[in-house]
């Protein structure tokens, strides 16, 4: 009886989308695990807005870390520094690869789901619907701004 709410409900992935920002840079060819990043205590400010890590708080001083170490702690900093890195010029060309994957397709299930389409809410640049920020591109980068 109605929609199971696992699949009628678009959420913002968070921290589970950083894999998807990794898995499409080094399919690109832009970085590798072994690429480092400045984190500095875990802020970093972007176009005014701040990036903030986990462990921000306690002020310490990580100073860089890889690719690989960003992941294991999950760290929004070297996701933002990632894409703007490497997709900053050409933000289409980060989305093109979450496409790609196969993100954006329409998914199909075997379950009745009374006309809820399986379907995400990545923006695109020029998408004249969803307004693209100044800010969207890093913030898509750790699981914001974007539903599946």
């Amino acid at each position: 009886e109605g929609n199971p709410n696992a699949f009628s409900y678009m959420n913002e992935p968070g921290s589970t989308f950083k894999t998807v920002t990794v898995m499409v840079a080094i399919d690109d060819g832009l970085i590798t695990p072994a690429d480092s990043f400045h984190v500095g205590n875990g802020l970093y400010q972007y176009n005014g807005k701040w990036v903030r890590d986990h462990y921000w708080r306690q002020g310490r001083d990580r100073g860089y870390l890889t690719v690989k170490e960003g992941i294991e702690v999950s760290s929004n900093v070297v996701m933002s520094k990632i894409v703007l890195k490497a997709y900053g010029d050409d933000p289409a060309k980060f989305v093109k690869g979450i496409d790609r994957i196969g993100l954006r397709k329409k998914l199909t299930w075997d379950v009745p789901l009374n006309g809820i389409e399986g379907t995400s809410s990545i923006r695109f640049p020029d998408d004249k619907v969803n307004y693209w920020s100044k800010t969207t591109l890093p913030w898509m980068s750790f699981g914001y701004e974007s539903k599946v």
